[in-house]
This record gives structure tokens, C-alpha cells and sequence, in this order.
């Protein structure tokens, strides 16, 4: 099984670097401030709320734990996997929320930052900047980590084998 073409590896690897500082950024703005997220989780209203402070500790973390997996390219697959999982989860509240005509709840993704969404209100910007997300991580979930990941060394036979 030979893999991707060698220019596929290396727009993997792009992506696979990128989604992971995206999430890493994410993850650090979230654990300095768990309160703020929190706040934002129960803004929503699809956790219950004795389930939001579990929720503020184990998204983060999660994110953080996937995003150095990626950097490092160890069990990418499985790491963006859970990334599409979480993603698919932004998506659906968000659009649960929009749906609902709540637009009261800050997204709390990136603190007071924004990615490509303005920070103050959700809208379905979110939704299409989850979805891009989505497709980056949905790629390296499919064909793999790319160039320079640790993936890749575990895959290689050892020296002298057969």
C-alpha cells in the first residue's frame, strides 16, 4: 500500500499543523478562564446543568490532549477523529441554538477572540467556520497525518526485517 501522493502528505500536514494550533488556542483560552466557557456551555441549554462544569473541564483538556497529538502526528487519526466528533457537536448546538432564535449565547470558542466569526454572538458564521474545521479534520481523520508525523515512523518496518 504505497498512500498518498507526496503532495497530499504535505497539505495533510499543513492542515494537520494548523487544526492543531487552531484547537490548541482554543484549549488555552478555555482552561485560563473555565468559568467564561462554562458560562457560555450553559448559555446553549442542550447540558444539563449539573453536567456544565464537567463539560467546561473535559472539552478543553480533550482539545489540548488532540491538538499536541496532532502536532506530534502520534495517533493523528484517532485524534482528529475525536476533533470531527467535538465539531460535529459545535455544529449542532450552534445551529440547535440559531434554530431556536437564541443568538444570546457567546460562542466561548475562543474567549473574546474570533477565528473568522465576530466573538460577541453566535451566528452562522460559526456554523461554516465548525464546517471548515470540520473538513480539515475530517481529511486527516481519512488519509492520515502527512509528512513528519510519528504516525508515520510506527509504520515502518524495523531494520533487518522481513
Amino acid at each position: 500500500m504505497t498512500g498518498p501522493p507526496p503532495i497530499v502528505k504535505a497539505v495533510l500536514l499543513l492542515v494537520r499543523l494548523g487544526l492543531a494550533g487552531v484547537f490548541a488556542f482554543a484549549a488555552a483560552l478555555k482552561i485560563a478562564d473555565p468559568q467564561a466557557f462554562a458560562f457560555s456551555i450553559h448559555g446553549f441549554k442542550i447540558v444539563p446543568e449539573q453536567l456544565v462544569p464537567a463539560a467546561a473541564f473535559v472539552v478543553p483538556w480533550a482539545e489540548m490532549v488532540c491538538a499536541a497529538a496532532l502536532v506530534v502526528g502520534l495517533w493523528s487519526r484517532s485524534a482528529a477523529l475525536i476533533l470531527s466528533a467535538m465539531l460535529l457537536a459545535f455544529i449542532g448546538a450552534i445551529a440547535s441554538a440559531l434554530l431556536r432564535g437564541d443568538v444570546d449565547p457567546k460562542c466561548g470558542c475562543f474567549g473574546d477572540f474570533g477565528l473568522l466569526c465576530p466573538p460577541d454572538k453566535i451566528g452562522w458564521c460559526n456554523v461554516a467556520q465548525n464546517i471548515l474545521l470540520l473538513v480539515g479534520s475530517a481529511a486527516v481523520t481519512i488519509w492520515g497525518a502527512g509528512y513528519l508525523s510519528l504516525d508515520a515512523l510506527a509504520r515502518r518496518p524495523a531494520a533487518g526485517s522481513a
